[in-house]
């Protein structure tokens, strides 16, 4: 079973056996034969709205909410691809709004539930960092997203990359 995802400001633990390769293009073509050896894949890129939109502006649709409006404004976008030892089953709309599983998900950083679908995070430093979390799961049989901005994003996630046209579901 392959899973892909796109994961923009969002680190997973990996195992220490698996190698982690970095790919040359941003959204780059996932082999499922090398991820099935264990293989992390992933690419990322430091850069502005003006550049994107260069060269990669279908990703611009995924900015919903307006992060990129400010000219001053760097995005870092990655894309992360690795195989999951769960069955697809195991990903589902109450994965989603677990406390518990995201928490062990975000590693370091500390997550505390706000309302149903909404965390506040904390990124543990000298001076830390907090950021407002919000999950929608979508799938073909089920989907909790009932915010316009969340539809267009998932809408423009799936029209980016083949592989996540074919996605059981998104989160």
């Amino acid at each position: 079973m392959k899973i892909t995802a796109l994961l923009i400001f969002l680190l997973f633990h990996f195992s220490t056996y698996a190698a982690a390769v970095k790919q040359k293009e941003l959204n780059f073509l996932v082999k499922g034969e090398e991820l099935l050896k264990g293989d992390i894949h992933y690419s990322f890129l430091l850069t502005t709205k003006e550049e994107l939109a260069g060269f990669f502006p279908d990703l611009l649709e995924l900015d919903t909410t307006g992060i990129t409006k400010p000219r001053s404004a760097q995005l870092l976008v990655s894309k992360v691809a690795y195989v999951v030892n769960k069955p697809t089953g195991f990903f589902d709309h109450n994965k989603a709004v677990d406390e518990t599983y995201l928490g062990h998900v975000m590693g370091e950083q500390k997550i505390t539930r706000l309302e149903e679908r909404t965390f506040k995070v904390m990124i543990p430093g000298s001076t830390p960092q907090y950021y407002k979390l919000r999950t929608h799961f979508d799938s073909d049989d089920i989907s909790t997203t009932t915010n316009s901005r969340a539809i267009r994003a998932i809408t423009a996630a799936k029209q980016m990359d083949i592989q996540i046209k074919g996605a059981s579901s998104i989160i």
